[in-house]
Parts: structure tokens; sequence; C-alpha cells
């Protein structure tokens, strides 16, 4: 069966694949998340609704993997990640003849995953233990701390995360530049690293 393609919309689809398989190899390194492995995606919503367009169908197999292990990260509870996910791509999908008109489509659902991953931390409340994804979010701006968690946590290349959340990949090495500036930063990533290098099963 062939895999259905946007090939109008270059930025959408053109390596999410990449993005797949990384999430997938870097299911089991989310630090503090408890985050489940790439086994099972996110159902898409409402199967009794209006058919869902093919290329909606296709870009929810390619992102559903990265999105969860990401907002797993953020949310430290893999099923309210699981939960706000499929918000996300419902959401998305009522959006998504809107969507397909902006020139950069794969911006406008990372911005969707995000607003349904701010209304659910609020949700949480402020009292809860800290992780190493909200001490990145309180050390730099959100759209840094995002870049950060995909390229350290997720184990992303900056080409994969370029897709995935709709960005040049040029500007996706300068915002991880100049995250990196922050020694903060560095050294939370190093003792994020040798945490993960200390759990059982863990393979350089």
């Amino acid at each position: 069966m062939t895999r259905p393609t946007t090939s109008h919309h270059p930025h959408l689809l053109a390596t999410n694949t990449s993005v797949n398989a990384n999430a997938n190899a870097n299911a089991n390194a989310s630090t503090g998340a408890g985050a489940s492995t790439g086994a099972s995606v996110n159902p898409l919503p409402s199967p009794g609704g209006p058919r869902l367009p093919l290329d909606f169908t296709a870009f929810h197999e390619l992102c559903s993997v990265p999105y969860r292990h990401f907002t797993c990260l953020r949310l430290a509870d893999p099923d309210a990640a699981e939960a706000t996910v499929c918000r996300a791509f419902a959401d998305l999908a009522h959006q998504w003849a809107r969507v397909l008109r902006c020139p950069r489509p794969a911006a406008v659902a990372w911005q969707l995953l995000s607003a349904h991953i701010a209304e659910a931390l609020v949700q949480q409340g402020a009292a809860l233990p800290p992780t190493v994804a909200r001490t990145l979010y309180a050390l730099m701006p959100e759209h840094q701390a995002d870049l950060v968690l995909l390229r350290h946590l997720q184990g992303l290349s900056c080409e994969a995360i370029a897709e995935l959340v709709g960005r040049e990949p040029a500007d996706v090495a300068y915002q991880l530049k100049a995250a990196h500036r922050c020694l903060a930063v560095r050294r939370l990533l190093t003792e994020s690293r040798s945490a993960q290098r200390d759990l059982p099963g863990h393979h350089e």
C-alpha cells in the first residue's frame, strides 16, 4: 500500500520518517517521565466522525510517537501525555483544511500541541516535583527549551527537529547554540546524561 504524501507541503512530511525513527530509538531514554515505548500510537480522533483526509492520517502516523514522547517529558505523566496528544490531534483534525493553507503546517500543528500542553500543566498545578524538563523551561524561553528537550532528551537531529516543529534547520541549530551558552543548561544536560547512564539496561 502506498503511503499518502503531501508534495505541495514539503515542510509537512518531508523527513518526518526520520523523526519517527529517532523517536522510537529513544523511547526509553525519557528522563523522569516514565514514557512508554513507541509500540503504540495515539488513536485517530473520532473514528465514527467524518472521514479524515489521507494527508492528515499520514501526518498523525509520522508525528504521533515524537509528540507523545515530548509531551510525556513535559508532563512527567504518561496517561496525561496520551490524553493531551489525543486532544491536540482532535483539534488539529478540525482545523486541518485551514492548517494546510498555512506556509508551514507543521509549525501550526506544533503550536496547537504546545497550547494543549500548557493547559495540561495548568491542570497539574504548581506543586509538582522538579524534573529536567521543568528546569529547562525555567532557564530559557519556551521555544528554545522545546528544541533543547527534543535534541538532548529525545535525541532527534537538528533536521528532524526542524521538520517536526516547522522551522528551518539553521534556525534550530542557532537556537540550540544560544541555549548551550548558558552554563546552567550545560550543567543540567550533563547531569541528565549521567543519570540516564546509571539507569538499569542503559546502553551507550
